[in-house]
């Protein structure tokens, strides 16, 4: 049984470093006004992707330090959503570890940039489709009065916290530099402090003392 709130510390600063290795794994977007994906990514020095690539094998497995919280939501809704926050944080650390392959492949042979993406598009979905499960089986679970939620609760769900953070604030400041390849981080670190909050909401049902 778990008696502590889990280490925000660590989990934000994991989000950190992590914004800070996939400025590096795209550091070519300096070419291609900000905009990341493969073409920044070709763009990248080999040196900067390898490193870029490792950070996010190092600490995108932080992430699952929420998981153990996750699985404590009461009923079917909890194994539902633990499974899919699960699922989405290894679809994320496959993904950055594939940008890395990627990125070397990119730099031997431009013309696999169309083949690369038909492979990367599937993971990613699956990335974002694991993470609107877990949210609608959290949202559910503060609906029908398992948790205590506030609005924010709801607002910074992994998916709500992608689409307004990533997608929203991302797609409006992309002349930035560099902000949206930091915002899949940021909207993270959103999470990780709402679901914080949500746990010292409920510690008479996600923590035992």
């Amino acid at each position: 049984m778990l008696s502590e709130l889990p280490p925000l510390w660590l989990l934000l600063a994991a989000c950190a470093v992590n914004a800070a290795g996939d400025v590096l794994l795209l550091w070519g977007s300096r070419h291609t006004n900000w905009k990341p994906g493969f073409e920044a990514l070709a763009k990248t020095p080999p040196s900067f992707v390898r490193t870029g690539a490792l950070v996010g094998l190092v600490t995108i497995p932080c992430w699952f330090l929420a998981a153990p919280f996750i699985a404590l939501i009461p009923g079917d809704t909890g194994a539902v959503a633990y499974i899919s926050f699960c699922s989405y944080v290894a679809a994320a650390l496959a993904f950055h570890v594939c940008y890395g392959f990627i990125g070397a492949a990119l730099h031997s042979d431009p013309d696999l940039k169309t083949s690369m993406e038909s492979l990367a598009k599937p993971l990613l979905l699956f990335c974002f489709m694991s993470a609107v499960v877990a949210s609608v089986a959290i949202a559910y679970a503060g609906a029908d009065g398992r948790l205590v939620m506030v609005w924010y609760h709801y607002a910074f769900l992994p998916a709500p916290a992608i689409i307004l953070i990533q997608m929203g604030l991302g797609g409006a400041l992309k002349g930035v530099p560099f902000f949206q390849i930091i915002s899949g981080p940021a909207a993270m670190a959103a999470f990780f402090v709402s679901f914080h909050s949500l746990i010292a909401e409920n510690t008479d049902v996600l923590l035992v003392r």
